[in-house]
């Protein structure tokens, strides 16, 4: 289905998208909803949780600013999306490998990495 593509695949850690992201064609990125959802769930034990949901939230912001402004998936949404949301998914990433050693690690969301998203590019 995926046929010759390239480029960033959001998907969530099935294992099943092994065979379509390990083509060395397309780098596999992670969903902000399932990120945001672990952290929601961490907020009773872990409040500083909250710091990673506000990130997250302005990520929305700048998608709903898009979507307000009729931009969606033109060069001003990339651009917006360059300019808002990857300093915020930097600031996001710097974040969760700062809480990493705090925390125990939950098999698959042991690790933080970055999402493509917001750059527009790989």
């Amino acid at each position: 289905m995926l046929g010759d593509s390239t480029g960033a695949l959001v998907v969530d850690m099935y294992t099943g998208y092994n065979q379509v992201t390990s083509t060395g064609k397309r780098t596999r990125s992670g969903c902000l909803a399932h990120a945001r959802r672990k952290l929601f769930d961490a907020l009773s034990t872990a409040p500083e949780a909250k710091t990673g949901l506000d990130f997250i939230r302005d990520v929305y912001l700048v998608e709903h600013d898009a979507k307000a402004a009729g931009v969606v998936r033109t060069t001003e949404h990339l651009r917006m999306r360059q300019a808002c949301s990857k300093p915020l998914m930097d600031r996001l990433h710097a974040f969760l490998t700062d809480q990493q050693p705090l925390h125990l690690p939950k098999g698959q969301w042991a690790r933080p990495s970055r999402t493509s998203s917001a750059t527009g590019k790989n």
